[in-house]
This record gives structure tokens, C-alpha cells and sequence, in this order.
């Protein structure tokens, strides 16, 4: 059976994905208003910006499945590590732009990013620890 911990990582992360949506959905025309005037840049800002984040969240989705579903130590340190990072990245610019994009966003990205690296320390706690020893165990109780 899946431990707690590795349970409240699958909420956590779930909930930062949904923030995510949010975020760019607010974002949305700030993104791509800021290159209205220039023919084509519109269209370009659009496409880039579903597409960077589709990718985005695709890799970031990768990284719960390896954690969540296959238990591996490896992804597990990928995920905490690439997030602590985009986390302190995402606190200095927030702090640097002066909430550029609104108080709102810039609190759902901090949740976000938040969220995620609280998940994925809270991997680190004992109890979590057998699911990363032997593998995730492959029964109908591990989807649970």
C-alpha cells in the first residue's frame, strides 16, 4: 500500500498543477499583450506560451510518475532539486519585478512552486523511506 506521505506528494502536486492553470490563465494576456504591436508576435507569444507550458507541466507530470507510481530515488531527487530551484528563481524575481503580473499570479506561483518542493521534502521523511528502498510495489494498492 502507498504511504501516506507519497499520498499527500500526489495531492500536493495535483494542487501546483491546477495553480499552474490558474496562473497562466491570469497571465494569459499580460504574456501575450505585451507583444501586441509587433506583426505576428501575437500569434508567436501564444503558441510559445501553451506550448512552454504543456511541456512544462508534461515534464514536471514525468517526474510525479517515476515518484509517485514507481518509487525511484532518482526522479525523487530530479523533482526536489529542479524545484528548489525554479522555487528561489521564482522568489527573486517576484521580489524583483514588484508583482510585474499581480499579486494574485505571483501568489499562485509561489504556491505552486511551494507546494512542490513541500511534496517532494516531505519524501524525505521516514516514513516514507520504504517506497523508495524496494521499488513502488506493483498491486491494485498502490493506485489507492
Amino acid at each position: 500500500m502507498k504511504p501516506q506521505l507519497v499520498i499527500w506528494f500526489d495531492y500536493l502536486f495535483w494542487l501546483g498543477v491546477l495553480a499552474a492553470v490558474c496562473s497562466l490563465y491570469l497571465n494569459f494576456d499580460l504574456i501575450t499583450g505585451s507583444v501586441a504591436n509587433v506583426a505576428g508576435a501575437r500569434e508567436g507569444a501564444i503558441v510559445g506560451g501553451i506550448l512552454g507550458f504543456a511541456v512544462t507541466v508534461a515534464l514536471y507530470g514525468l517526474g510525479w510518475f517515476f515518484i509517485s507510481r514507481k518509487g525511484s530515488k532518482v526522479a525523487h531527487w530530479i523533482f526536489t532539486v529542479i524545484t528548489g530551484v525554479v522555487l528561489a528563481i521564482t522568489v527573486v524575481a517576484t521580489l524583483m519585478t514588484g508583482f510585474q503580473f499581480g499579486v494574485f499570479a505571483a501568489v499562485l506561483d509561489l504556491a505552486r512552486f511551494g507546494m512542490w518542493f513541500l511534496g517532494a521534502v516531505l519524501l524525505f521523511l521516514p516514513e516514507a523511506r520504504p517506497w523508495f528502498d524496494k521499488g513502488a510495489p506493483n498491486t491494485p494498492d498502490t493506485f489507492g
